[in-house]
Parts: C-alpha cells; sequence; structure tokens
C-alpha cells in the first residue's frame, strides 16, 4: 500500500511548530536560546526548520541567537491569551 510521505512530513513539522510555540508561550515566556530549545527539544535541526517555518508566519522573533514568541503567537495559541 502507498502512503503519502509529504503528509506525515507535514504533521512531524507541524508538531513540531506547536511544539517550539508551547515552550515559547506557555512553558516559559521569553527569550529562548537557540541551544536552550535545540537540547529542550533533542533535535537541533527539527528546531532551527521550526523556528524558520515559524518566523516566516510572523509567530517568533530571533535575535542574537535568541528566540521569542510573537505577540501574534501570544494571541494565536488556544491558551496564550486569556
Amino acid at each position: 500500500m502507498h502512503t503519502h510521505p509529504s503528509t506525515s512530513l507535514a504533521d512531524a513539522d507541524e508538531q513540531i511548530d506547536l511544539t517550539l510555540l508551547d515552550l515559547l508561550v506557555l512553558d516559559s515566556p521569553g527569550l529562548w536560546a537557540f541551544e536552550d530549545l535545540a537540547r529542550e527539544y533533542g533535535d537541533a535541526v527539527a528546531v532551527r526548520d521550526g523556528i524558520d517555518r515559524l518566523k516566516a508566519r510572523g509567530l517568533v522573533h530571533e535575535i542574537a541567537g535568541c528566540v521569542f514568541a510573537s505577540r501574534a503567537a501570544q494571541h494565536r495559541h488556544p491558551m496564550g491569551a486569556r
């Protein structure tokens, strides 16, 4: 049976993005060093790709190796705006 690898890759990417947003919005809002996010998630390449996707959507900012959630991400996240 033929599976659709692009669908499973897209799902994996979405899961990484959501995990990063959870860390940045809920678990410990504020600045995160890229290295700390990579250590927390366990895969530096996946974190780099996720940050790049989130930056492209305007949901995170990155300055001098530190990452933080944008205001849009804080309001868009289901648990961010209370």
